[in-house]
């Protein structure tokens, strides 16, 4: 809205005001995404109540090999929702600094976000199954989250929805310095 003049002349320089920016999305991200959380964990309770949280996970969803409650997958799933939210603000601030285009950023966020649900990758290719498993629109599904297959880094075995919140961490640091080199090398064109 060609305010850049003026939010750029700050006389805290470039790094404060691209701190304040990049965090106040982040912060936004994972506000909207712990809004939609309690909205709608508060909707099922009201509706299906709380019977049948400690129940075993594996007898709802056979899919899961993992020791746990139905109560510890809806806390990990939403954990999981809340990560994905911060990532995709992350991203978006990230290309739309970049691209100096909103339309752009949000079209690609997007089609990270629909693609996965229009295209499916075979079994037969674990390795790209399972980085495809991991774009922010297949991350949230029950089927990637609890999926059986680990991720061995040095001596540490992950499951999908432990190493989806680390990879997504070091994405957002990636991100913040790709977007602070960018906000702060930015001149302001004459107009």
């Amino acid at each position: 809205k060609r305010t850049d003049q003026l939010v750029l002349c700050s006389k805290h320089g470039g790094l404060d005001v691209f701190r304040a920016k990049f965090c106040t999305g982040l912060l936004f991200s994972l506000g909207i995404a712990g809004t939609f959380a309690i909205f709608t964990i508060g909707l099922s309770l009201m509706v299906y109540g709380v019977d049948g949280f400690q129940g075993a996970f594996q007898l709802e969803y056979t899919g899961s090999s993992q020791p746990i409650t139905v109560g510890q997958a809806v806390v990990i799933a939403y954990s999981m929702v809340a990560f994905t939210g911060v990532f995709m603000g992350a991203l978006v601030m990230m290309l739309s600094e970049c691209l100096h285009n909103s339309v752009g950023a949000l079209a690609i966020s997007l089609g990270m976000i629909v693609l996965p649900m229009m295209v499916n990758v075979p079994e037969e290719y674990r390795v790209l199954g399972q980085l495809w498993s991991y774009l922010p629109g297949e991350s949230v599904a029950v089927w990637s989250m609890f999926n059986p297959q680990t991720v061995s880094v040095g001596e540490v075995v992950l499951t999908a929805w432990q190493a989806v919140p680390i990879l997504y961490m070091v994405l957002i640091g990636v991100f913040w310095h790709l977007t602070k080199i960018k906000f702060i090398g930015y001149q302001v064109g004459g107009r």
